[in-house]
C-alpha cells in the first residue's frame, strides 16, 4: 500500500518536479555574474520546458506553467541559490555568489532531478 501511495503522489507531482528540473538547469545562463530581468528568465524557462515536452522528454503538458516557474524562483531564493534584487522596479535575477560556477549549479540540478520520475 504504502509503494502504491508513493506511486501516486510521485505521478501527481510529476508536472512540478519536471518543471523546477527545467528552471535548475535554466541557472547556467546565469553562470559568471551573468543577471538577467525576472521575465526574461521566466520566458527562457519556459522555452526549455516546453523544448523537453515537444522532445517528449516531458511527458506532462501542464508542465509548461509560468506559476510553476515563478514558485520555483521563490524556493531557489529562499534555498540562498539566486537572488533576486529589485533594480528601479525591475526584480533582476542572479546566481547567489556561493553558486555561480557550472558545477555549483549542477549540484542544484542533481538535488532537484533526484525528485523527477524515470
Amino acid at each position: 500500500e504504502k509503494h502504491c501511495d508513493r506511486i501516486v503522489l510521485q505521478s501527481v507531482l510529476a508536472p512540478f518536479t519536471n518543471t523546477y528540473a527545467a528552471v535548475a538547469v535554466s541557472l547556467n545562463a546565469l553562470v559568471g555574474g551573468n543577471s538577467m530581468v525576472e521575465g526574461e528568465f521566466i520566458k527562457q524557462c519556459i522555452r526549455e520546458i516546453t523544448g523537453r515536452v515537444e522532445a517528449g522528454e516531458c511527458k506532462y503538458g501542464e508542465s509548461i506553467s509560468t506559476d510553476t516557474v515563478r514558485n520555483c524562483l521563490k524556493y531557489l531564493e529562499k534555498r540562498s541559490n539566486i537572488e533576486i534584487t529589485n533594480n528601479a522596479g525591475v526584480r533582476i535575477v542572479s546566481l547567489a555568489a556561493s553558486f555561480d560556477s557550472t558545477e555549483q549549479v549542477q549540484t542544484i540540478v542533481d538535488s532537484v532531478q533526484r525528485f523527477v520520475p524515470i
